[in-house]
């Protein structure tokens, strides 16, 4: 027999760690592997990252609002990441993009809302 989780636990589980405790986005320039490596990271510009806002998760969903990352140094986002401190930390959850950003010299990188939208 296969055991499922259900859509309480889904919900419960998402509003614990991304609803009730903050989380924070993160761009990223190569794959940060399983592992959440954090050594690819876009840095300098006025790169930092920035508060998630989440939907009220619904059974086992959730969708993140609308972001704008301005000022970037000249860089390619591949990835972007829900990381569990400002700095440092841990990542969470890593979302490849469908096709890679290039910014240019104090750029900026937008995604809508529910552009990213984690399911369990």
């Amino acid at each position: 027999m296969t055991s499922v989780m259900t859509n309480y636990l889904g919900g419960a589980t998402l509003q614990h760690y991304l609803i009730d405790s903050p989380s924070w986005i993160a761009l990223l320039t190569a794959d940060p592997t399983v592992t959440g490596s954090l050594v690819n990271e876009v840095v300098g510009g006025s790169y930092a990252r920035l508060p998630a806002v989440w939907s009220t998760p619904g059974s086992k969903s959730t969708g993140l609002g609308p972001l704008r990352f301005l000022n970037l140094p000249a860089c390619t986002v591949t990835y972007i990441a829900v990381a569990d401190a400002l700095a440092g930390g841990h990542l969470l959850i890593v979302h490849q993009l469908a096709a890679p950003a290039v910014i240019p010299d104090s750029g900026e990188l937008r995604f809508p809302d529910n552009a990213v939208v984690v399911t369990l």
